[in-house]
């Protein structure tokens, strides 16, 4: 429902759009709750729990918020693939939760890049002790995590732009973009 009123809401920035596409596009639910303190995800029954717009300073922190937890979403079984990803709904404790909250985390600063939204990193000190333990000690993780951190971000286009999944690798890898703000940068 509130995915709808997303869309329906004049003057949307497509980013703004592209958000409540993918929350359409993946059935999950959103709630807003007045004083909900810390938003997040609950996996179990499919929702998503964020504080109302005006407990945030600006939209874009708001939406940078959402896009965080819609993302979390997409790694529950049938979404990004019929397993969902390794560590979806496990312990908080179990290393395959952390890496996928490591995955979540990667496609989430990924997609606040591409559409300009803040970012705020989520992982605590500990978490990245025990990431950088566990990728040390196993280092092909760090690939595993980065290439399902590239499906995430693929995902996330193909759903909430309506893309097929040749161009939302387009949006990711746009060549011209990037030589423009190389350019950019060395005129400065």
């Amino acid at each position: 429902a509130m995915a709808i009123a997303l869309q329906m809401e004049k003057n949307l920035a497509p980013w703004q759009q592209s958000i409540g596409n993918l929350i359409k596009n993946t059935k999950v639910t959103l709630i807003e709750e007045k004083h909900l303190i810390e938003s997040y995800y609950a996996p179990r029954r499919d929702q998503i729990h964020i504080g109302d717009k005006t407990s945030y300073s600006n939209d874009r922190v708001y939406y940078s918020e959402l896009l965080r937890h819609t993302i979390r979403s997409l790694t529950k079984p049938g979404r990004i693939s019929e397993k969902g990803t390794e560590g979806f709904c496990k312990d908080k404790n179990d290393i395959k939760f952390l890496r996928d909250k490591f995955r979540v985390e990667l496609a989430t600063m990924q997609l606040c890049i591409m559409t300009k939204l803040s970012y705020k990193p989520t992982l605590t000190k500990i978490d990245n002790k025990k990431i950088s333990y566990n990728f040390g000690y196993i280092p092909n993780y760090l690939v595993i995590v980065a290439n399902d951190s590239y499906r995430l971000v693929n995902k996330a286009l193909e759903i909430g732009l309506n893309l097929t999944k040749e161009q939302a690798q387009t949006q990711i890898i746009d060549k011209n973009s990037f030589k423009e703000k190389i350019i950019k940068f060395k005129e400065k």
